[in-house]
């Protein structure tokens, strides 16, 4: 949940300050192709990461992986603010969804059992798909 605040916060402020980083005179001059990039290369790192971030936290445990996101998304934001010119926020952007990858690898699991599938089930589990919205389903 802190990670998807993070996130929607982070897209938040960037939308909000598109026009001042286009901006010459009070912003870093960023052309049309460096606004587009500022947006597109956060989903483009995320997407390609995203199942990286699942089996770092399969094998080394999620919450580490998430700590370990949070600090380099904290860091990569404060970093960002002090950018210099339009092509830091652009790669420190890229920087930051990877992190924030990281906190959100659950869904990106490789399919080895938890905790829960290990244990015994009862006969009315077995019945109903894995996947599904049925009774009993996990």
């Amino acid at each position: 949940m802190v990670c998807s605040l993070l996130i929607w916060l982070d897209n938040t402020v960037l939308s909000t300050t598109l026009e001042t980083l286009a901006d010459p005179v009070r912003g870093l001059n960023a052309s049309p192709a460096e606004l587009q990039w500022a947006t597109g290369s956060y989903t483009l790192a995320f997407a390609t990461l995203m199942f990286t971030a699942g089996a770092l936290g399969d094998r080394f445990g999620h919450r580490v992986v998430l700590a370990a996101g949070l600090v380099v998304f904290a860091a990569s934001s404060v970093w960002a603010a002090y950018a210099g010119d339009a092509g830091q926020p652009i790669a420190l952007r890229a920087v930051r969804k990877p992190a924030a990858a990281g906190g959100a690898p659950e869904p990106a699991r490789d399919g080895g059992p938890t905790a829960d599938e290990t244990a015994p089930r009862s006969g009315v589990e077995d019945l109903t798909p894995r996947e599904g919205a049925g009774v009993g389903a996990r």
